[in-house]
């Protein structure tokens, strides 16, 4: 495939999983839709880094910020990003000129990566003591003893 070809479909899959969130909602309920996915969620009842942002985006895809916000931020500026993404990659596919060095972005990103490391952890933190603080039910499963022991002790350092 030449480069415009391959920027175009990348464009269209980046797209397409956007809508494909979006949609989410609609489709029927199936066990596979169902299935715990997040291994760290799995083994603790806790929270990861992105734990919500699936559900963030359907509702900022549907207009609900609030929700979106609520569930997990990191969701708007991914949208933000990936929709970016794609129009500049349709705009490169569509013009036939490249925009981006895209090859020479992961030398130019290497640097910035303990500094990116250290912000994902941070806003880890930050998502987790939110969620077991708020007792979102959505992110915290309390079923499990790790994550109901870590919330009651949040509410007990509260009282």
């Amino acid at each position: 495939l030449d480069q415009r070809k391959s920027r175009a479909i990348l464009a269209f899959v980046l797209m397409a999983l956007l809508a494909g969130l979006a949609l989410l909602p609609f489709a029927s309920r199936s066990p596979w839709l169902s299935v715990q996915t997040c291994a760290f969620k799995g083994a603790t009842g806790l929270p990861c880094a992105l734990c919500g942002v699936s559900r963030a985006t359907q509702a900022a895809l549907r207009g609900d910020f609030a929700r979106a916000c609520y569930l997990n931020v990191a969701a708007l500026p991914a949208i933000a990003m990936v929709t970016s993404v794609s129009l500049l990659l349709w705009y490169e596919a569509l013009s036939g000129s490249a925009v981006i060095a895209w090859g020479k972005f992961p030398k130019r990103i290497r640097p910035l990566l303990p500094l990116l490391l250290v912000v994902f952890c941070v806003y880890w933190i930050i998502h987790l003591v939110d969620a077991v603080r708020r007792a979102k039910s959505e992110l915290v499963d309390v079923r499990n003893p790790i994550a109901r022991f870590i919330s009651e002790r949040f509410s007990d350092s509260q009282r």
